[in-house]
């Protein structure tokens, strides 16, 4: 039999492989221009653009680890219910 966890949904950490997938296919890209083209000073705009799929994904995970230690002291604890 298999064991699972059940999570709410603030402490989900799914989706995390596809804005990696997109950041590897978007640096990936910004690469192969500047190998053929060379660098231009407004492929930064597009560097910076890449990093928020990551921020988003990194901010994602902070909120559910938050909850998730939340839960583990309101358990430790014995509340039922613990405030933020």
């Amino acid at each position: 039999m298999i064991k699972r966890k059940v999570r709410p949904a603030e402490e989900e950490t799914g989706g995390v492989l596809l804005p990696v997938l997109f950041s590897i296919g978007w640096y990936s890209a910004i690469g192969v221009s500047v190998a053929g083209g060379g660098f231009h000073p407004w492929m930064i705009l597009f560097m910076i653009f890449g990093l928020l799929p990551l921020y988003q994904m990194l901010t994602g995970i902070r909120h559910a680890m938050f909850y998730r230690r939340q839960r583990a002291e309101a358990i430790a604890s014995g509340k039922a219910f613990l405030s933020a």
